[in-house]
Formats: C-alpha cells, sequence, structure tokens
C-alpha cells in the first residue's frame, strides 16, 4: 500500500548499520511511510543498568527501563546523548536519578510507555519540576518516600505549569493565578503544597467557584526584600468560596498581610476570617471582604469537645441509675425470698428438662451404688435419714481403716501428666498397673496412652519399658467397644529383672479405657457406675468400717484426676445433696432410702460390731467388706 497515513516500517537503534544501507532503504521503501534511523544510532540496552554500554552513541532510541530493586545505574564521562523513546523507573531501591543528567536531549514517542517514575521507597527528586520540563510528560510520584521534601518554583500557574507541579510540597517563588476565564485541568495538581516562598495571588478571574486546591497550605513566607502583600486575592466574580483551614503562617515585611476584596461571590466562615486576623498580628494588617457562611451546625463544632464530654458524662450518669436500679431491684427480691423461705433461693433451681435429667441419676445412684465394698453408705450420700454422730472421732476412724481402704480401692490408674523424659516416673507407672489383673483408665484422649505413654493401641502393636536393666513388654491381643465412652484392651505382659531375660507371659492383663469429654457432663451415670462395678473380689470378709471414713480422707491425697475412689463417693454426695435442695426427688425414690432389704441387713450383721466408736451411736452400721 503506497502514501501509507501512518509508518508502516520502523527501523531504529541499529548501532552497525551503514549510511549507504539506510540510504538505501531510503530509497528502496520511498513510496511507504518509513521511520528509519540516522548512522550510529543504538537502541537502549535492557535493563538499563550503565551507560558504558553505550558509549560511542550520540543516539540512542528505544525505552530506559531500570528494572524493580536495582540500587545504582553506572554512569560514563565520555556519554552525554540524545533519547528518542520514554522513561520507565519503578520499584527500585534508587536514592537519586543523577544519571538522566547525561541525557542532553529528549524527544517522546508517545504512547511506548508509561512514561513514569514511580514507587521508589528510597528515591527523593527534591527538584521534579526540572525533570518534568526536560522530560515531556513524564509522571513523578514519590509518595512512598515520607521523608522526600519537594520543591517547584513558583509562577503563573497555566495549563502546563500544573502539568510540572504534582508531587511539589514547596514552591519557591510566587504562585499566581490570574486571567482565568475558567480553571484549567489538572488543578488537584496543588493539593500536595504545603509551603509557598512567596506570595499566594488568585486576580482577574472569572467562575473559579469553590476553590479548595490549596487545602493543604500551612505557610506562606514572602521573602524580605520582597514589600508585597502575603495573600491577595482580589476582582475575582466567579470565586464564591476559599478554603484554607490548616494555614499556620503568615509572614511578610509589608504593613498589609492579607487582602481579600472585590470577589462579590465570595462567602466565608467567620471563624476562618477571624484565623486570619490571628495569623496577620490582627485586623489592621488585612482588608476582607466577605459574606459570612457560618450555621448554627457550625456553632455547635466549635465546642465540638464540651459537646462530646456532655454527651458521654449524660451517658455515664445514665448507666450509673440503670446499674443501681437493678441492683435494688434485684435486692429488694432477695428480701422477699427470705422472707418466704427463711434462706436466700438456692441458685441450683432447675427447669422440668433438668429435674429429669437429676433424678435420673440419682436412680442410678440409689440403685447401682459402686462402692467396692458390699455395705450400705447411704448415710454417707444421704445424711438425712439419721443423724451422723461419728464426726467427733473421724481421725481415729481414718487411721484405723485407711490400709485396708487403700488395699481395696478402685482399681484406677493414675493419670496426672508426668514430666517429659521423666523414665523413672513413667516405669513407677506401668508397674502400678501390671500389680493388677484389671485396671480402669480415665482420661479425655481418644486412647489409653494419654495415661500410660506408648502404649500399644493398634493391634498386635508391642512396646517395651525399660529402666535400669529391669522391662516389661506389653502386646495388644484385643480391643472391645464394650460402652459408648468405654473400650477393653487386652494386653499379654512379658516381663524381666535385671540381667535376666523376657519371660513367656504368666498373666493377661485387661484395660478398661474411659473417655471423659471435659466438655460436656454426661447425661446419666449408668456407664461410669457399671464401670465402678468391674472389680469385685472373690472373697469378702466381716469387718467393722464406718464408710464415711472413705469421703473423709485427707482430700489433699486425691491426685486432680477425674474420679478415684473417694471422689467417686464424694461426687454422689453432691448429686444426692444437689437433688434435695432442688426439691426434685419423688416419694417413690425417698422410699428406696428406707427399704427393708436395707434394715434387715444392718440388723443381721450388728453382733459384729467390733468398734467401740460404732457401738455407741451408730449402732446397726456394722458392714461387709470384701477382701
Amino acid at each position: 500500500m503506497r502514501n501509507a497515513p501512518v509508518a508502516s516500517l520502523v527501523i531504529r537503534g541499529n548501532r552497525q548499520l551503514s549510511a549507504m544501507t539506510i540510504l538505501q532503504l531510503r530509497r528502496r521503501f520511498k513510496w511507504f511511510a518509513i521511520d528509519l534511523q540516522e548512522k550510529g544510532e543504538c537502541g537502549v540496552p535492557y535493563p538499563f543498568i550503565d551507560f558504558n554500554a553505550l558509549d560511542g552513541c550520540k543516539n540512542a532510541y528505544g525505552i530506559l527501563v531500570v528494572t524493580p530493586g536495582t540500587s545504582k545505574v553506572l554512569r560514563s564521562p565520555t556519554v552525554k546523548l540524545s533519547l528518542k523513546g520514554c522513561i520507565i523507573i519503578d520499584n527500585t531501591d534508587l536514592v537519586d536519578v543523577d544519571f538522566l543528567d547525561d541525557i542532553t536531549n529528549f524527544t517522546l514517542v508517545e504512547d511506548m510507555c508509561t512514561h513514569e517514575i514511580y514507587d521508589n521507597k528510597k528515591l527523593c527528586i527534591t527538584d521534579p519540576q526540572r525533570l518534568k520540563m526536560k522530560f515531556k510528560s513524564l509522571l513523578i510520584d514519590q509518595s512512598t518516600n515520607f521523608n522526600c521534601e519537594t520543591i517547584c518554583s513558583g509562577g503563573l500557574v497555566d495549563e502546563e505549569y500544573l502539568a510540572t507541579v504534582r508531587g511539589c510540597q514547596v514552591i519557591n517563588g510566587n504562585l499566581t493565578i490570574e486571567g482565568w476565564e475558567k480553571p484549567p485541568p489538572h488543578l488537584n495538581n496543588l493539593r500536595t503544597v504545603r509551603r509557598i516562598n512567596g506570595s499566594l495571588q488568585i486576580k482577574n478571574t472569572s467562575d473559579l467557584g469553590d476553590f479548595y486546591y490549596l487545602e493543604e497550605l500551612r505557610e506562606i513566607t514572602v521573602p524580605e526584600e520582597s514589600d508585597a502583600e502575603a495573600i491577595e486575592i482580589v476582582f475575582n466574580r466567579g470565586l464564591t468560596n476559599l478554603e484554607l483551614t490548616k494555614l499556620e503562617k503568615v509572614s511578610t515585611s509589608s504593613n498589609m498581610k492579607i487582602v481579600i476584596t472585590d470577589n462579590p461571590g465570595l462567602a466565608m466562615k467567620k471563624d476562618m476570617v477571624l484565623s486570619l486576623y490571628r495569623l496577620a498580628d490582627g485586623k489592621k494588617h488585612t482588608r476582607i471582604q466577605y459574606k459570612d457562611s457560618t450555621t448554627i451546625l457550625d456553632g455547635l463544632l466549635k465546642y465540638k469537645w464540651y459537646l462530646v464530654i456532655g454527651i458521654v458524662a449524660f451517658l455515664v450518669l445514665l448507666m450509673i441509675i440503670l446499674l443501681a436500679t437493678l441492683l435494688t431491684i434485684k435486692t429488694v427480691k432477695r428480701r422477699r425470698l427470705v422472707n418466704k423461705y427463711g434462706f436466700p433461693k438456692p441458685p441450683w433451681t432447675l427447669q422440668p428438662k433438668s429435674r429429669d435429667v437429676l433424678v435420673n441419676w440419682v436412680k442410678g445412684i440409689v440403685l447401682k451404688n459402686p462402692l467396692i465394698w458390699r455395705c450400705s453408705d447411704r448415710e454417707v450420700i444421704w445424711p438425712y435419714q439419721e443423724k451422723d454422730a461419728t464426726h467427733n472421732d473421724i481421725n481415729v476412724l481414718v487411721a484405723n481403716n485407711e490400709p485396708f481402704l487403700k488395699k481395696h480401692m478402685l482399681p484406677l490408674a493414675d493419670n496426672a501428666a508426668l514430666p517429659d523424659k521423666d523414665n523413672f516416673l513413667l516405669f513407677e507407672r506401668v508397674k502400678a498397673v501390671i500389680s493388677k489383673e484389671i485396671v480402669i483408665m480415665i482420661g479425655s484422649g481418644k486412647n489409653p496412652n494419654c495415661v500410660l505413654q506408648d502404649l500399644p493401641i493398634q493391634l498386635k502393636g508391642e512396646h517395651t519399658y525399660k529402666h535400669k536393666g529391669a522391662s516389661h513388654s506389653f502386646y495388644l491381643k484385643k480391643v472391645t467397644q464394650v460402652a459408648p465412652c468405654t473400650q477393653e484392651y487386652l494386653y499379654s505382659v512379658y516381663s524381666a529383672s535385671k540381667g535376666g531375660t523376657p519371660k513367656k507371659a504368666k498373666r493377661t492383663l485387661k484395660i478398661f479405657y474411659y473417655r471423659w469429654n471435659s466438655r460436656v457432663m454426661p447425661t446419666e451415670y449408668d456407664e461410669i457406675l457399671q464401670l465402678a462395678m468391674l472389680y469385685k473380689p472373690d472373697k469378702t470378709a466381716r469387718f467393722s468400717v464406718f464408710v464415711s471414713s472413705a469421703i473423709l480422707l485427707p482430700t489433699e491425697k486425691c491426685n486432680g484426676t477425674i474420679l478415684d475412689r473417694s471422689e467417686l463417693v464424694f461426687a454422689m454426695a453432691v448429686v444426692m445433696e444437689w437433688a434435695y435442695q432442688s426439691r426434685s426427688l419423688t416419694h417413690d425414690i425417698k422410699k428406696i432410702e428406707e427399704s427393708d432389704d436395707d434394715r434387715k441387713f444392718w440388723l443381721d450383721h450388728q453382733e459384729d460390731a467390733k468398734d467401740p466408736l460404732l457401738n455407741n451411736e451408730m449402732k446397726g452400721h456394722e458392714v461387709e467388706v470384701p477382701m
């Protein structure tokens, strides 16, 4: 296609291309739109990190890209060139861009790249305006470097000036807005200006409207050699509002510091005008004409902190009154209950559903008493039958019966946490476990190895515990789910003494593991009570024991586990007391407590009482205890 309206052939940046070849190309494609380089033009290398790569070049073409993470671009004293193309310096570690001074002439190729210096956290270009004037349309954004103060020259504000002042914080010289018929584009570029080392002049404009583009301006300082006003805003027909709310300092040697006149549509809030008077060291150094636009809301906001404090104080007072009212009501109700019942209403008063659950617990305790000595212990967990006179000499009872009770305690394995890597304590627990034929373990883990570390839990699994030459090997033969929360583990145990060899298992060990869910209280006692009944010695002997000694053993001897022998009795006592205080017991349950069979049992064994403490006031309370 001849006479193409756009370049259809581009040949640029080829350093070795000779003048003869370039001439031949120009003649060969004379009917085409062609973008053809001059002799010696170089292509810009990628990435650009060293000007020495362009040594010998006078002209370069392409995109000058400094890649992310670059901390330095090397300069060359022999390289000064013209660049046609564009620039991208993004997300680098550069602290300056002085290397751009080696580009003596620049021609922008539109739409070749974004043409920007952006997001360089360590870079501070103090005079971005100079670069913007040299590299046309260059975008410089230094907002990520919070410690960088950028400085631009003042001048007459027009569209070209606004394009170069973006991101500037300090203006050196007068900032003059004059003769506008309408606001030019990119006025928002003035929003970053914080200080003007010169005068602010807005004159002879129309249709400015609300001028809020200098809302970040904090200081205006006119040099001492100048006698100009710091602020001169005059003859602006369309100016309706002026925002200089953050202005903190106005300084000039002129007697008249602020002049705002002949702006027929200008409305300002009185507080702002008073602030300008103060900044000018008095009204006499100003000449301000305006329409007052102060509203009732502005008056309230003036005292906003007093208003906030008042509202907070009112809310606090209201909360105190409400709290006092609630406490008074609660106290009155409590007094009424005391007068009605003789004591405050118990916190354990239950809803109907909860009462049903508690009644089922009581039935389980009464009908399935798990105490392993076969006796009636109702005097312990149900003190409302008749008076308990044995508390007078409980220490003697404990001393007489503690060894026997310990010997016949429910076979619960200790489940307190052991220190890590303490092989001695672990081996002692192993010996305690294998000393029994049936062991009950209670824990919150999925398997019994939370009670006895490394205990095999997989079928045919085996583990050997060793300490000072002695060893005990556990071999898992069978696992059975015997109840919803209980599993039976059947082990063969091999033991060897110090220096000996393992012997064939002479016994089998049964471990019943009850998994206690610490977050959910069981709704009935069935399973834990049946579990406690598993251990029953074959032989029994008659022995006078007052069963309250079990629960009255020193409580500090409890190991802090879920349930042991004494803790189980105590738990039943609490449940029965709870049922009594909440008036949950029905007549049929109370009747069980006074059954004829129990009375006959006590009378049949009354003659065997040997303890003088029991013969006086606890006649008929002798019990049959397992060996």
